[in-house]
Parts: structure tokens; sequence; C-alpha cells
């Protein structure tokens, strides 16, 4: 009997043992398994929340990278197709309706700035006009006293001269017309030499009447830029009158174009093999202080006297600038003057078709 209970008590005691080493594995696995789904869970609520992310949020990132493309000028719209939920399609489509007016503002401050350009220049214009039409008074006035003396050839040569003084006055309201007319942009090659040739002559009886000295240098034979004529005039033009104005004692007008040896350090120093024209436009004025020219392109910002200026021609010429993927600069000194450089990529063949590809 003693044996037997000895060998019962040595079964349930395996039996026990071995209960236990069950329980211990069953207790494991379940660790094994709870972990797992601890895991499981966490990356199943990571990638929900990216989505989610994604769904919510990138949308509004390209409405922030929309707005500072706006900032610069680029009124470019918004893809209204695509995997957002239909909330987003109706405010990208009221976005696309706010860029499209805003680009319509755009254009219109851009004619307000042309005819307030024009009301500057109107005294100039007035003199440089009153000079051929005084001229032809006075040849056709000599035409009619002295016409039954006049030699057949004495008498074309007068008619001559009223025609050039009539050409001359002719040319001086074209000019006048044809930078005031409203006209869709039209991007074409542009010689930027003649482009400023032009401008300098609708202000060149204003720098005469100012009192100011020209020093013009414009190589020949430099590569073309690709732009609007009308809009890159009107930025030189606001430019030209700028500096006018801030030479009110009489002074200097220095323009320079050159060609770039090396892009501009704005420019993206990867790939971009690009070549630049430069324009500094610089006067012999007061200058302007250290502390505003952080915001000089600011829009309604002036150091003008009330009434002298809107603050609306530096920003235009500055977003007009940016369109055409130029850059513009200023560096001034308190009692020395005042330079401003606008710098725009040359028209290059490989490079239009490189951005076509892309």
């Amino acid at each position: 009997m003693r044996n037997l209970g000895q060998r019962l008590v040595e079964l349930t005691g395996g039996w026990a043992k071995e209960e236990r080493v069950r329980i211990d594995r069953l207790f494991q696995r379940a660790m094994y398994l709870f972990l797992l789904s601890i895991v499981v869970f966490c990356i199943l609520g990571i990638v929900l929340a990216f989505y989610i992310a994604r769904l919510f949020v990138q949308p509004l990132v390209q409405m922030q990278q929309a707005m500072d493309k706006i900032a610069l000028g680029d009124f470019t719209l918004l893809p209204e197709t695509g995997s957002r939920a239909e909330e987003f399609n109706s405010l990208y489509k009221a976005f696309n309706r706010m860029i499209h007016e805003l680009e319509e503002h755009q254009e219109q401050l851009v004619q307000s700035r042309k005819i307030a350009a024009i009301g500057t220049l109107t005294a100039g214009i007035a003199h440089e006009l009153n000079n051929p039409i005084n001229n032809i008074a006075i040849s056709a006035e000599a035409l009619e006293e002295d016409f039954s003396t006049l030699s057949p050839d004495e008498g074309l040569a007068i008619i001559h001269d009223i025609q050039i003084q009539s050409e001359r006055a002719s040319e001086i309201v074209r000019d006048l017309l044809d930078f005031a007319r409203s006209e869709q942009t039209e991007v074409e090659p542009l010689s930027m030499a003649e482009l400023i040739k032009t401008s300098v002559k609708l202000v060149r009886n204003q720098l005469s009447l100012s009192g100011i000295q020209e020093d013009i240098e414009l190589p020949k034979n430099l590569p073309p830029v690709l732009g609007d004529r009308k809009s890159l005039q009107q930025v030189f033009l606001n430019l030209f009158i700028n500096a006018i104005q801030a030479m009110s004692q009489g002074g200097v007008l220095k323009v320079h174009l050159a060609l770039l040896e090396q892009p501009p350090w704005q420019a993206s120093p990867s790939g971009d093999d690009r070549h630049w024209l430069k324009v500094e436009v610089s006067d012999t004025g007061e200058g302007i202080n250290p502390q505003h020219l952080n915001r000089i392109f600011d829009p309604f910002f002036t150091t003008k006297l009330v009434g002298k200026g809107t603050g609306l021609g530096l920003s235009v010429s500055y977003g007009i600038i940016k369109k055409h993927n130029g850059y513009i600069e200023v560096h001034s000194e308190k009692g020395k003057g005042t330079t401003f450089a606008v710098i725009m990529p040359v028209f290059e063949e490989t490079n239009l078709t490189k951005e076509g590809a892309s």
C-alpha cells in the first residue's frame, strides 16, 4: 500500500508538472499573440493615419503652394480632378475662380500703371510734340508767304521738311499709343537693347527738362529674351520714371546691358545651363534708406510724398519680371544713388525644347 501510494504521488506530481508546462506554453503563446496584435494594430493605425493625412493635408499643402506662387505672380490653376473628397474638389473650384479673378485684377492693375506712367510723362511728351508742330507751322507760314517767289525745288524742300516733322510727331504719338494700348500678352523673342532704346525714347524729353544726362551702354549682337514687349517696356519705363523723380536737381541716368558669365545666385545651381542678360538702371539721386530696402517691392509701399506715388510701380514690375522667369534686385546707398538690376534668361531653342520635353 505504501509503495502504491508512493507511485500515485509520483504520477500525480508528474501530471501536475506537465500541466504547469502546458499552461506556461499557452500563456506564452497568448502573450505572443497579444503583442503581435498590438504591432499589427499600430501598423494599421499608422497606415490609416498616413492615408487620412494624405487625403486631407495634401490638398491644403497644394493650396498653400499655389498661394506662394500667386505672391510671385504665377497664376497657374490647380487641377480640379483627382482622388480627393468631393468637398475638396468644390474648394479647388472656388480657389481656381479666385485665382482667375486675381489674374484679371492683376491685368487691370498693370493697365492702370500704364495710364499713371503716361500721366507722369505728359509734360515731356507735350514739349516733345510741340517742337515738330512749331516746325510745321513755321515751314507752312514760310511756304505761304514766299510761295510766289519760290522755285519748284525750294517749295518741294519746304514740303519735304513738313513731311519729316509730321512723321516725327506721328511717331511720338504712335509710340505713346502702342504703350498705352491694352492687349493680350504676346510672348516672343525680343532684343533687350531695342526694347530699352524704345523705352528711353519715351522719357528722353523728360530727362532733358530735368537736367539729367544719359549714360547708356547697349552692346550689339546680344542674344534675345523671351517675353511680352509691352509688359517689359512698362518695367523699364517705371524704373526710368523713378530714377527721374529721384534726381530732382539733375544727375546722370545710367543704363547698362550685359551678358552674365554665370547664372545669378537665385537660379538653381543644379542643371541650370541657361545664359542670362542683366540690365542695370542707376541714378545719382538721394538713395533709399536701408530700412526701406526690404519693403521696396511690397504693394502700396512708397517713400514718396502723398500724391506723388501709389507704391504699385515696383510691385507690378516685380510681378512682371517674375512671370518672365527673371529676377529684379535693388542696391542703394543713401546720398549716392540707387541701382535696379533686371536679370532675364536668354531665349535659347535648346532650353525651350528641354522645358517642353519635361
